[in-house]
């Protein structure tokens, strides 16, 4: 018996002192303790107010106000309370955020700490409504509905193909902006929760049956979440009392107490699907529309449809007028889609009954046709289904139980430990599908390239060719995309002659095929920037100039394939010193990747790095510096000052200071770069090398002598292989002979600065500043060193050149005219 609500018995209630005032009072001075205050700065961006809170974090409306341009965003902070764990979990969800590129799903911008060490990332901010009322307000005709959510089902199928589940899919996190995209919000959240606590804090009238059970979530629950959001987008309101109890959410993630997390599941359990509710449509459809929700939702995950691509496939026939799978006529069901599928044939039909015989006959036909055809997509809808159930099976039991620490006991494992465990099991799961299991080994090999772990990548991407090959064939776009990511891993190892042979191999294969075509200039880019890498800037200057050539107006190269080759052309421009094109080419790729990808994006940024080191070429370091400083400062934030972005940049930056008489800050950044590049590397690599030959020159000029001889040494076993290698050794004994001079032996100097000069002489043109710097270091060695005379003459000889090297040359033609001048008062 219910009590009378104005009575105190009534407290006594299940569920009742959970919506009372009272505990709503203690939720709202609980959550205001760990708010950011308005004005407080993240990053260059500057908090405004609060949008809302979740589970793991406040969601936060900032605008960026840095004073290089202005962007209002949405910004997530991690709650100041939050465990290890927590922060862990945080990370993961923003390179979650950071991988996931869609036209659907909201995009990451930034991220870094906080002050008080708590961990926050931007997103763009979307302004839009929630799918449901977006479709209410504008009245929306059910084919516009379900054109909504089939962006929204691309946007999950995407997600899934890289192995990550939503788990909170409602309509407060699919917006609709104002030119009429879906946008899917707080991906991975849920996913990536771990403990106990967490993983209770999804969206309980939305959530799926083995969610609230806690059972094993695969894609199928989304899939189920996707038929709640279809039957709230289909009514003919907005269906805000349905959503989820934000109140009781948001009092699970601040006090943190499971029992009443589940307390809240019981108060506020999976919403109805009421089709009562749903907007106007003849009754046939309505039945077909009950069916796919039916079926998606469907209590036992199994039952459901194999995928959600799956699931996307029957609403295209829905609005193709075509038989849903899940909705069950038989022959008359078929024969009706047949007749509204073409209803002038009917009409014609019905006019006379020879004309109706004889359509009959042919329609029957027909019919029969396409019941083999249904047959045909229920057989491959089962094995997608099947392929889908493996597939989470390896996910789950294989991938990510490795990171469970009640399972396999591998508690703060590094990923790439965690990958090269599961790979063995991708033949068990998926051995009978040579195609999808081909998909997989390409997705860890490509992941493990990533995480320089090279001989597992080479192995996993070999398998990953050898099975595409056989399913596909070998001139298919997929195998040719798996060879290259394979020829990659020799290029991450710095073997680039091997790089280039296996490009070529795979260029061979396509002889024949249209030069616009999009695999051949793929695999030409690639090409041309394995020519840079191995020192042949003429040929990659041509390589690059054809294929920009060849992509204009090509539909299948895109605004952003268009920047990576401007970019590409910019870097052999300026190793040809040729500043002043190489600054031109850097601009227009920068100007592309601003416009297409944003201020913001990691491409965006390299091609920022284009256009500063352009600006070095050009003698315009104090232009150049501050850039580099931004650009280091972003990469360290977004990827940790090990990564290899952060490592080039940190080259860079260090080598401009050196350059602009900054040694003693060149020395912090350098030290970055060469711990990088050994890890990545290796000691004896030519790219090592070049920056220990960079430190060495720092310590040098900032007087710490021991220091340098102790860089330089770890340079000695050095053997160059390239044309890349060779300038690099040159810089190293140039260097090594200034570290002579400055300790007094200028014989020793002497001795390098011959041994670079020999290799220079071969390899560059007299005005080189590689060259003349070399030749300044003996010509300096043997003005004091006893051959004053000869010396003289040549430093003299050197004069115009070193000027004209500017700041590459600056400290030797600062010896050299002491000299000179010295030469004079005698």
């Amino acid at each position: 018996m219910m009590t009378d609500p104005r009575s105190p018995l009534h407290l006594l209630e299940p569920g009742a002192l959970l919506g009372g005032a009272l505990f709503g009072s203690l939720i709202d001075q609980v959550s205001r303790g760990d708010r950011l205050p308005p004005g407080t700065r993240l990053g260059p961006f500057r908090v405004e107010d609060e949008l809302g809170r979740g589970g793991m974090g406040v969601v936060y409306r900032a605008e960026r106000d840095d004073g290089e341009y202005r962007q209002a965003v949405a910004i997530k902070s991690l709650s100041s309370s939050g465990s290890a764990q927590g922060l862990e979990l945080f990370r993961r969800e923003r390179q979650v955020l950071a991988e996931l590129r869609h036209p659907h799903i909201a995009r990451l911008l930034d991220g870094g700490h906080h002050a008080d060490g708590r961990l926050w990332f931007a997103m763009e901010l979307i302004d839009g409504q929630p799918i449901d009322a977006h479709a209410h307000a504008a009245a929306l005709p059910v084919a516009a509905r379900l054109a909504l959510m089939r962006q929204v089902i691309d946007a999950v199928a995407f997600a899934h193909q890289r192995l990550l589940i939503h788990r909170d899919i409602k309509p407060g996190n699919v917006l609709v902006d104002a030119d009429g995209s879906v946008k899917l919000l707080d991906f991975g959240i849920a996913a990536l929760v771990g403990d106990v606590a967490a993983a209770r804090a999804y969206s309980p009238a939305w959530a799926s049956p083995e969610q609230r059970a806690d059972e094993e979530v695969g894609p199928a629950s989304d899939q189920f979440q996707l038929g709640l959001l279809l039957d709230a987008v289909l009514r003919t309101d907005a269906a805000a009392e349905l959503r989820d109890n934000a109140t009781l959410v948001r009092a699970t993630a601040v006090i943190g107490e499971t029992g009443l997390a589940g307390h809240a599941a019981g108060i506020n359990s999976a919403r109805t699907v009421e089709p009562a509710r749903w907007i106007a449509m003849p009754s046939s459809r309505r039945a077909e529309l009950v069916a796919i929700v039916a079926r998606a939702t469907a209590r036992a995950a199994d039952t459901r449809y194999g995928s959600v691509a799956e699931l996307g496939a029957e609403i295209d026939r829905w609005l193709g007028l075509r038989p849903v799978a899940a909705y069950s006529g038989g022959i008359a069901y078929t024969t009706r889609c047949g007749v509204r599928r073409h209803p002038v044939i009917a009409t014609i039909a019905a006019t006379t009954v020879i004309a109706v015989a004889a359509l009959v006959a042919g329609f029957n036909l027909r019919v029969s046709q396409e019941r083999d055809l249904a047959r045909v997509a229920a057989a491959r809808a089962e094995r997608e289904a099947a392929t889908a159930r493996a597939i989470n099976r390896f996910l789950n039991e294989d991938l990510l139980a490795a990171a469970d620490p009640y399972g396999a006991n591998l508690k703060d494992a590094p990923i790439g430990d965690i990958i090269e465990r599961a790979v063995p099991r991708v033949a068990d799961r998926l051995g009978s599908q040579p195609a999808v299991a081909g998909e997989v080994y390409r997705t860890l090999g490509d992941m493990l390239g990533n995480l320089g772990r090279t001989q597992p990548a080479r192995a996993t991407l070999d398998r990953a060719v050898e099975l595409l090959t056989q399913a596909h064939g070998p001139l298919d776009a997929r195998v040719v995309e798996a060879r290259i990511l394979r020829a990659g891993i020799e290029e991450f190892a710095a073997d680039y002659t091997t790089y280039e042979r296996m490009l070529g191999a795979i260029r061979k294969q396509l002889d024949g095929i249209d030069p616009q075509d999009r695999r051949v200039i793929e695999v030409d880019r690639r090409l041309a920037w394995a020519a840079f890498e191995l020192g042949a800037y003429d040929r990659a200057e041509l390589a690059y100039r054809d294929l920009l050539a060849r992509s204009a107006g090509n539909p299948v190269v895109t605004e952003v394939d268009l920047a990576t080759m401007h970019g590409g052309l910019s870097l052999v421009l300026l190793r040809l010193r040729r500043y002043p094109e190489a600054h031109a080419s850097a601009h227009a790729g920068l100007a592309i990747r601003t416009r297409e990808l944003g201020p913001d994006d990691p491409g965006t940024l390299q091609s920022q790095l284009h256009v500063a080191n352009a600006l070095v070429g050009l003698e315009r370091l104090e232009e150049a510096i501050p850039v580099y400083r931004r650009l280091v400062e972003a990469a360290y934030q977004r990827f940790g000052p090990m990564h290899t972005e952060s490592v080039v940049l940190a080259h860079e930056l260090g080598a401009a200071l050196v350059r602009s008489a900054h040694p003693d800050e060149a020395i912090l950044h350098l030290e970055r770069a060469v711990a990088g590049k050994v890890e990545a590397m290796g000691q004896d690599a030519g790219s090592t090398t070049n920056s220990l030959a960079w430190l060495g020159l720092a310590y040098v000029r900032a007087g710490r002598l021991g220091d340098a001889e102790a860089a330089f040494a770890r340079a000695r076993a050095f053997k160059p292989a390239t044309d890349f290698d060779r300038r690099a050794y040159v810089s190293l004994l140039r260097n090594i002979g200034e570290l002579r001079l400055a300790q007094g032996r200028p014989a020793d100097a002497l001795v390098r600065c011959r041994q670079g000069a020999a290799i220079a002489k071969a390899d560059l043109e007299p005005s080189h500043p590689l060259r003349v710097g070399v030749e300044a270091c003996i010509g300096v060695a043997l003005a004091t060193s006893g051959h004053a005379a000869e010396g003289r003459e040549m430093l003299a000889g050197l004069r115009g050149p070193l000027g004209a090297a500017g700041s590459q040359t600056s400290e030797w033609a600062a010896k050299a005219a002491a000299i000179l001048d010295e030469g004079r008062l005698e």
